[in-house]
């Protein structure tokens, strides 16, 4: 009996209730395991009601032995008010009483065997359902555990995948940034080459626009006009430092990332104001940079 309210506490309804509440909320719940879990609470209910039943029989069997020996008794212990019968009346009854009670006891012995057979079946039904609990049990627990693996590797997953991906767009934007400096290093290196140019086609333009000027005055004070000539020459001069100038503003913008270069001391260069729009261009190319990278988060 002890063994038999052991297996009922742990196959209460609470332990399958919880069983199934877990089931269900689980990410992925396992139907199969569930449907198992509910036939077994139906087996288990109806092994508990017969076990119910064949306990209430072997309460009524005690009961009703008992009042039987009580009314023995008290039949016993009262005084014989028939003594003046004869013997062959009383020999009768007494042989028909004793047939009775065998006949009785035959049958409580009989019903007694067949209630502890039942009661055999129950404990063994019990075991069975006792053992398949464990399984399903165990088998939860697998599967439980084979859940929470799942979601640490998909985490990990999304880890990797996330990293990878910063990697990719630090790795796209140092390319980026690598070719912005070797265009901006280029045109750099073209803007000074035109401004070396332009400096030295200047200085020579002005060496011979002096050298123009003095011979002119020395022509004047020699009483010779300049001809149309020297003037035209001079015209000449002057449009070829035009057109060196106008040579050097027309170089198109680059857009770059780099440090802007020191600014040098003239006043109103055209290198200057060149300069301040790849400045401004940079600082554009940067802000759309900016949000280039925002999208791609």
């Amino acid at each position: 009996m002890a063994q038999i309210g052991h297996l009922q506490e742990s196959l209460s309804k609470l332990n399958f209730a919880s069983l199934l509440e877990f089931c269900s909320k689980t990410a992925r719940p396992d139907r199969a395991l569930m449907a198992k879990l509910v036939d077994a609470f139906d087996m288990m209910t109806a092994q508990e009601t017969a076990f119910l039943g064949v306990l209430k029989n072997i309460v009524d069997i005690h009961e009703q032995a008992t009042q039987d020996l009580a009314a023995e008794n008290e039949a016993m212990g009262k005084p014989d008010e028939k003594k003046n019968e004869s013997v062959e009346m009383e020999k009768k009854p007494s042989e028909k009483e004793g047939e009775k009670a065998e006949e009785g006891d035959e049958n409580d012995e009989e019903m007694i065997r067949e209630t502890l057979k039942e009661l055999e079946q129950v404990s063994l039904q019990a075991l069975a359902a006792a053992e398949l609990n464990e399984k399903l049990v165990e088998s939860l627990q697998r599967h439980k555990k084979s859940v929470t693996e799942a979601s640490k590797l998909l985490m990990i997953f999304e880890y990797v995948n996330f990293i990878y991906e910063r990697t990719s767009i630090l790795e796209l934007r140092k390319n980026k940034t690598d070719e912005l400096k070797s265009a901006a290093s280029a045109a750099m290196a073209e803007v000074k080459k035109a401004k070396q140019e332009v400096s030295a086609n200047r200085a020579e333009i002005v060496k011979k626009q002096r050298e123009a000027e003095e011979l002119r005055k020395a022509a004047l004070k020699a009483g010779i006009q300049v001809g149309a000539e020297e003037e035209k020459h001079n015209e000449e001069i002057t449009a070829a430092l035009a057109a060196v100038v106008n040579d050097v503003e027309r170089i198109p913008p680059i857009p770059v990332v780099e440090e802007p270069v020191a600014p040098v001391a003239e006043p109103e260069d055209p290198l200057e104001v060149r300069r301040r729009q790849i400045r401004e261009n940079i600082r554009k190319e940067r802000e759309r940079s900016v949000i280039y990278l925002h999208k791609v988060r």
